[in-house]
């Protein structure tokens, strides 16, 4: 999953992206045509060693407990056997979620592999899908705000702060408020 702020995606049907980590950049196409999987978007405690179409609804069929949890409506769900306890979080209202796939370089449509570092390129990634929300589970416990997959949420507010445009009448006001404590 990949989350971009709407600010940056107004009139955009493509967008570059950086992953300062290692360094790689790279080129993310979205389309209008993107299927909507809002409602339909689980994060399961397990690893499926399949990529694949699979009649998931026939067998994944999560309810809602109307039990609350740290301000979580609790759903439950079984899935091989195993009970689970999950809780859907929104994507904040000024953020778009995405479902990636990797482009082969032959399905890059004119996007040049333009030389980068080491990485020998930069790759491209199509949005396959979009998402207002998921819905996340847990086996040996509710899920609760300290979970890690929930707390990863909280950077959104932060990421906000950091990134928010300073203009240069607030510079002005902080430098003369700054001034004025000297």
């Amino acid at each position: 999953s990949f989350y971009f702020h709407t600010d940056t995606m107004d009139g955009f049907t493509e967008s570059g992206c950086s992953v300062s980590s290692t360094g790689v950049s790279g080129i993310i196409r979205i389309s209008d045509g993107c299927m909507d999987l809002t409602d339909k978007l689980h994060q399961l405690p397990c690893v499926i060693k399949y990529n694949g179409q699979c009649p998931v609804s026939d067998y994944f069929q999560p309810k809602i407990t109307g039990v609350v949890v740290d301000e979580l409506e609790l759903k439950e769900a079984s899935f091989r056997g195993r009970k689970l306890a999950g809780a859907t979080l929104s994507i904040p209202g000024s953020y778009c979620g995405f479902v990636l796939e990797k482009m082969k370089p032959e399905d890059h449509n004119g996007i040049s592999k333009a030389s980068n570092s080491e990485e020998g390129g930069v790759d491209s990634w199509k949005a396959t899908a979009s998402f207002d929300n998921i819905t996340y589970w847990n086996h040996d416990n509710l899920p609760s705000e300290s979970d890690t997959f929930n707390c990863c949420f909280h950077w959104f507010p932060v990421a906000n702060a950091i990134h928010k445009p300073v203009t240069a009448a607030e510079i002005a006001t902080e430098t003369h408020r700054d001034g004025k404590k000297a």
